[in-house]
């Protein structure tokens, strides 16, 4: 009995503690052809892949602060020197369309805690080079937040932050 007590109480232990922490995944499709050279300009398109039948529950405010979020690292972390519109002039075009989103609701993070799931987002990430016409990279990625409640990362912006850590790994 006291064994078995332990066992239970070390899995649960477990369990509580993945919940604590957001996580990323990176799937690639292509890998990247060649390097980017510093000083580039790329022209950054955030929107809603077309996918029949989904409900895209909460995606234009994710769409929004995944852009914002998105111009800001881009630059900062080295990636690119300037990030613009998607309609001007650039050296690259990177296309990021969200396919599935999920938000919990602080409600439902009260009142189910763990059980209520993680926030978050799936897109998949193509990065063009202007001068070829040609596909440089090509990925998909997924952010989630934690799921416990008391966590400091359970919000969506964790599940952003994650699913962008992701993108800058494949573009460094």
């Amino acid at each position: 009995m006291v064994r078995e007590l332990k066992i239970l109480s070390v899995v649960l232990f477990t369990v509580l503690l993945v919940a604590c922490s957001s996580s990323g995944s990176m799937q690639l499709t292509q890998a990247k052809t060649a390097p980017i050279p510093s000083g580039k300009i790329v022209a950054l398109k955030v929107g809603l892949a077309p996918i029949p039948d989904s409900s895209y529950s909460g995606a234009t405010e994710v769409t929004r602060r995944l852009k914002a979020q998105l111009f800001g690292r881009l630059v900062s972390e080295g990636a690119f020197r300037q990030v613009v519109q998607f309609d001007e002039p650039a050296d690259y075009r990177m296309e990021v369309l969200l396919s599935d989103t999920r938000e919990v609701s602080p409600g439902a993070r009260i009142l189910l805690g763990v059980m209520a799931g993680a926030n978050s987002l799936n897109a998949s990430v193509t990065l063009y080079d202007q001068a070829t016409s040609s596909v440089v990279t090509a990925f998909d990625v997924e952010g989630k937040s934690a799921s416990h409640p008391f966590s400091t990362e359970s919000g969506l912006d964790d599940a952003i932050r994650e699913a962008i850590d992701k993108i800058m790994l494949v573009l460094q």
